[in-house]
């Protein structure tokens, strides 16, 4: 890695087909200590991908993750939202990233006190998983996304009624 990448801010390698080994070598680097954006999108990222980046220090700058359309399932996020270093993420993409049941709940326990965005459109979450996102995420969310997400009606009015206009069904 080279230290070149010191004062970089904003890192986009989305449709890079890094993979897990890419993302891998990202945390390894002890140079990325300036990012404030990081978009993984369709990197071909796996639950191993979470693992590697909850370990990684240079997360905590981070104010914006964008890991949509990855393979991360809920294994991959509970690692991640394990990590130490979530506290200043404001924007947190997750669509399409294989997030069933589990997800939900993993969310809730996640320290991320600033966040202000939270995308978890096209997954396959399930009501109870939904559920536990209400009385659970920080006063700070400007929005969440839940569109293409098969919710029963319930669900979604009890989605609609905490988080008022913010949620998107």
């Amino acid at each position: 890695a080279s230290p070149m990448l010191a004062g970089v801010r904003f890192l986009d390698l989305s449709y890079n087909d890094i993979g897990d080994d890419g993302v891998m070598a990202l945390a390894r680097s002890p140079h990325l200590i300036s990012l404030h954006f990081l978009d993984l999108t369709v990197s071909r990222a796996s639950p191993f991908s979470g693992r590697s980046l909850a370990d990684w220090p240079g997360l905590a700058g981070l104010r914006k993750l964008l890991l949509s359309q990855n393979a991360l399932g809920d294994d991959g996020l509970r690692d991640l939202l394990a990590s130490n270093w979530l506290s200043e993420m404001r924007w947190l993409d997750l669509s399409g990233c294989k997030l069933g049941k589990r997800a939900g709940a993993y969310l809730a326990q996640a320290q991320m006190p600033q966040l202000r965005r939270l995308s978890l459109m096209s997954n396959p979450l399930t009501d109870a998983g939904a559920d536990a996102l209400v009385g659970s995420l920080p006063p700070t969310l400007e929005m969440l996304d839940l569109r293409c997400v098969q919710l029963s009606v319930q669900s979604k009015g009890r989605l609609r009624r905490h988080f008022g206009p913010c949620c998107l069904l």
